[in-house]
Formats: C-alpha cells, structure tokens, sequence
C-alpha cells in the first residue's frame, strides 16, 4: 500500500491552474511576506503539462535555472517526463501562480549528468538543471535575469539570503519572499541529518519559522543581487520545524563550469 499512497501523493503536488483556489491547504512557502514581482523580476513559475509544480530563476532572456527534481523524477513517485521538452511551460513576470506575466514554452532542457549517476541518501546532489525557452523575453521591471555566483564563490556562516517562492494570501497564491541565514556544512549535517556534499548549501533561521516546502522546489535564493542557490531539500513532510532550522540549496557556484559549458554548448549546436 505504500508506492500507491506515496504515488498520490507526490501526484498531488502538480495541480492544474484552475485548481488554485481549491488548494488552500498546499504546502507552499512558509513564514514569507508579500512582494511584487517587481522585487525579484527573475522569478518564474514552472509548469508540468498544464500543472503547476516547481519555481526557478531566469539567468537569461532565454535561459531558466532549477532543480533538477523538477524536471525529472528519479523516485517513481508520478510519470517521468523524461526528455520531452514540450511537457513544460515558463511563467514569468506574474505575481501569482496561473495568471498574469507572459507562458512560454521550454524548448529543450538540460539535467547536471552527476544527478543521475550519483548515489545518495535523501539529499539530491547536483540537483540542478537548465531549462532553454521557446523565444527569449523581452525585460522590463517585471522580467528581468538574475546574475550567478562566480565559480566556487563562497558565502560567510550567518550571512542574510532572500528566498522567493509563492505563499496563499488572500484567495491567491502570490510572490512571497523570506529572509534565511546560511548555516555551515558541519552544522547543516547535524540539523538534516544528511550528508551535505560541496554542491550544496544551507540556510535557515534559528527558530525554523520560515522556509520553502513542496512547490517551492527550485525557488531561487539571492545573495547581495547575485542567485546562489536553488530550493533543494527540506524535512520530509514537516517542511520547516525548531528541529530542523536548516534546509538545502543546490549551490550555484560549484556547479557554474557545469552551467557555463552547458549554455555554450547549447549556442554551438
């Protein structure tokens, strides 16, 4: 009886834009406050078959980053979109999930090879991928990318990180945003439980009170302007908790060599 419940389970995080309002209950960002779009102009929504699923940051008029657990499924917990590109939309420039902003299509993505080579506990490492747009946007205050972390740029224990993910408010899901401190590696261990490898990092607050949960996988974390990481793992089914103040980010900077041939591949072909 287990693969069935976790089968629904998992299915039941993808639901349909016309399904918005009904989810109040959906496990969405927590302890965030409202923005504008305007505030974090690189965020987008990411859309499976029509459904909504995961957020992602958008690095270039064509070009958005997320986690690779978006775009692929390597548990069986719901049908794999395996490499069919046309499964998957990109909403941005909208302050809420299912309107607003511009759709596009994904022409093709991209998935970090040592995702699916790796073996590991619960945490995915190199949990990164790169999804190309149909047709590039056009900027404005509402669309605009974000810069990537230099290669093997480091961030100081302790420092402030924006996060940007969606939260109900209202009768809507809006642009929420939460501010977390990275935590060390040695310290993040001990909190998850996990091993935590050099493509990743961690960051929390003291009392556990905010974080990302189910849909905010992907969703982009900000450092002084520049995107360092990428919604990854949470506590399973508990999100955020004062036990666990620390949750895991794909990070930007270890995985840039990585980023950088991919896209220059991708202008080569």
């Amino acid at each position: 009886m287990l693969i069935p419940v976790l089968f629904l389970f998992f299915q039941a995080l993808w639901f349909g834009e016309a399904g918005v309002a009904v989810l109040k209950n959906a496990k969405f960002i927590i302890g965030g406050t409202d923005i504008d779009i305007t505030e974090a102009p690189y965020q987008v929504s990411i859309y499976r078959k029509g459904h909504f699923g995961c957020a992602g940051a958008l690095i270039a008029k064509d070009i958005v980053l997320t986690a690779a657990t978006c775009i692929t499924d390597r548990d069986n917990y719901y049908q794999p979109p395996g490499e069919n590109a046309t499964f998957f939309k990109v909403r941005v420039g909208s302050s809420q999930v299912g309107e607003g902003g511009e759709y596009h299509h994904v022409s093709k993505f991209a998935v970090h090879p040592r995702m699916a080579e790796e073996e590991y506990e619960r945490i995915p490492n190199n949990d990164i991928a790169i999804l190309w747009l149909s047709k590039p946007v056009t900027f404005s205050d509402k669309i605009a990318a974000v810069p990537m972390k230099d290669k093997n740029e480091e961030i100081d224990e302790g420092e402030v990180t924006q996060v940007t993910s969606w939260g109900f408010s209202g009768d809507k899901f809006t642009l929420q945003k939460i501010m977390v401190q990275t935590v060390n590696a040695t310290k993040c261990k001990r909190q998850v439980g996990q091993r935590i490898t050099p493509q990743m990092m961690c960051a929390g607050t003291p009392r556990g009170d905010k974080g990302f949960c189910y849909k905010d996988l992907g969703a982009p974390l900000v450092h002084n302007g520049k995107l360092a990481g990428l919604a990854s793992y949470f506590e399973e089914f508990r999100c955020v908790s004062r036990g666990f103040p620390s949750q895991v980010y794909a990070k930007v900077s270890a995985m840039r060599s990585w980023i950088d041939e991919a896209i220059q591949n991708n202008k080569s072909n």
